[in-house]
């Protein structure tokens, strides 16, 4: 009886109208006031207290409405978890960790790259190169997360590659079984990728080659991660070994095609320095010295300079005289001998590669860019040589 009472004599506020709630007014709205009584003048303060109760209300409302959902859910798990404890297993656990972060490209292209690494196609290649020269891909984690936390990014949103993430060996086995630049030779590229920065180094080439076969004239955001990432990891270590002039060379052929000529000078530069402490090519492995020289020669021509303005290659020795090399092609030969391909091709194909070798001298001897009398009648022999072997 004494609860009824209290309830029933509560006190109420004498004049006081209450009205009904005004519609949301805009997001934002500028208030210019310089004195509080300007507030209670107007209808501001009316228009803010209906803004926030509206917004109340319908929080109030979708809370109690989640709820009953929620109450509901829960119920039915308890009347089956009471029938049946069923157990998750390990792979499918694996599916609830976070997936991923994406490369550092924001936008969202409206289809996942291919993923399968059965067939070394253009997609394939791309889709492996944008994983290695991502920021978030490393060589080993130095996270201290649970062995299943290991992968996961700090970046709480999803990922556009919702498939888990390769390990870094077995992308660079893919790589290297998917890549076809510079060379097809599987042991060489095996040599070449066995370094870590050897490795970062010829993936910064093919993203840049990637850039061009995608119209694009600048470096994209992959390019530009790999090639900091050589650099940074370049930074302690210039010793004058194998992999630390394979990475040059790497740098130097990434920088052919820009418009700054300040970096590629630097890493020309730079590369002359490393060969010139080593002793000059003849000091090298045959094989490593014939990769410089080929790809020195190629950057020559490409960017219309002499041979000398990259590299003196006048003396490679006695030391190629006394050892097989294993690489011959129109653009290196020892000694300009092609006497040791006379057994594995034909008479023809022999004529067009001495042909393509003397023709490239002559681009590499020749003192400034103008076509000579040279040049014209090396075209025309090669190009009736080809028409031939149509026929």
């Amino acid at each position: 009886m004494t609860l009824s009472n209290d309830s029933s004599t509560s006190k109420k506020r004498l004049g006081r109208r209450r009205l009904p709630p005004l519609e949301p007014g805009p997001a934002l709205q500028f208030v210019v006031a310089n004195h509080p009584d300007q507030f209670r003048a107007s209808k501001t303060m009316r228009h803010v207290r209906s803004h926030v109760m509206y917004a109340n209300r319908t929080e109030r409302k979708t809370a109690s409405t989640d709820r009953s959902k929620i109450g509901l859910r829960r119920s039915a798990s308890e009347c089956a978890s009471s029938t049946s404890a069923p157990t998750i297993p390990i792979s499918e656990a694996n599916h609830l960790i976070p997936p991923p972060s994406r490369p550092r490209n924001s936008t969202w292209t409206r289809g996942l790259p291919d993923r399968t690494f059965n067939a070394p196609s253009l997609s394939t290649l791309q889709a492996i190169i944008n994983q290695i020269g991502s920021p978030t891909t490393t060589a080993g984690s130095t996270q201290s997360a649970p062995p299943n936390f290991e992968d996961v990014p700090a970046c709480p949103f999803p990922s556009m590659y919702s498939t888990n993430r390769v390990p870094f060996g077995t992308l660079k086995q893919h790589y290297i079984s998917s890549s076809t630049f510079f060379c097809n030779d599987q042991q060489w590229m095996e040599y070449v990728c066995s370094d870590p920065m050897s490795f970062l180094s010829h993936v910064s080439v093919s993203c840049v080659y990637q850039d061009l076969m995608n119209g694009l004239l600048h470096d994209s955001n992959t390019t530009m991660s790999a090639k900091t990432r050589v650099l940074s990891g370049m930074a302690d270590r210039l010793e004058a070994n194998d992999t630390t002039i394979l990475t040059i060379l790497h740098l130097l052929l990434s920088e052919a095609g820009n418009s700054d000529e300040s970096a590629f000078q630097v890493h020309s530069q730079g590369l002359k320095g490393l060969i010139y402490r080593r002793g000059g090519l003849s000091q090298m492995p045959p094989q490593l010295a014939t990769y410089v020289t080929v790809l020195l020669r190629t950057l020559a021509m490409l960017k219309g300079l002499n041979e000398t303005c990259i590299l003196h290659i006048s003396s490679l020795t006695s030391h190629y005289a006394r050892e097989h090399c294993p690489y011959t092609s129109p653009l290196y030969a020892p000694h300009g001998d092609f006497a040791s391909l006379h057994n594995n091709c034909s008479t023809p194909t022999l004529n067009i590669i001495t042909d393509m070798y003397r023709l490239s001298q002559a681009f590499l001897n020749q003192k400034d860019s103008t076509e000579t009398t040279t040049h014209r009648q090396s075209y025309a022999h090669l190009l009736h040589s080809l028409s031939q072997q149509d026929l």
